[in-house]
């Protein structure tokens, strides 16, 4: 269920990244089994966003995990920002302007909100979260989620 939603190549590269700190950029490439080219240009806006960081020793760029990053571990929590940066991520892949974008995003929630609502709830249940708590809770991360 968590892959349909969360989960792209993005966030795999970012994986990656975790796993092998200060990995060149051509190593990432390798492990996902795309082009150099599309990795770079991925790796200028998670830069952007401050989720990954790109240092360059002569002609070689190597990356590591933002400083925010390693402070908030958003793997292991359900992150508002991050389902909209996926969907945002996609889009732009689809070529879809702003406006385009505004306008899927309900229905793209509609879709997979089933999905998104039972892992909210698991990831509540295992911290520990009382079920009357959990219902607020969803209700208050809906009400944001429902705005790009």
């Amino acid at each position: 269920m968590e892959s349909k939603v969360l989960l792209t190549p993005v966030d795999d590269m970012v994986e990656i990244v975790k796993q092998n700190p200060n990995c060149e950029i051509e190593f990432i490439a390798k492990k996902l089994n795309l082009p150099q080219e599309l990795i770079e240009k991925w790796l200028v806006v998670l830069e952007q966003f401050k989720i990954l960081v790109i240092t360059y020793k002569g002609f070689k760029g190597f990356v590591n995990t933002s400083d925010s990053l390693k402070k908030h571990d958003s793997s292991k929590d359900i992150d508002i920002d991050k389902i909209k940066q996926v969907f945002i991520s996609k889009s732009k892949e689809k070529g879809l302007s702003i406006d385009k974008m505004q306008q899927a995003w309900p229905t793209f929630l509609q879709r997979y909100e089933t999905d998104i609502k039972d892992l909210f709830t698991q990831k509540a249940k295992t911290a520990g979260y009382e079920d009357g708590k959990i219902v607020l809770a969803w209700n208050k991360f809906r009400i944001e989620l429902n705005t790009l």
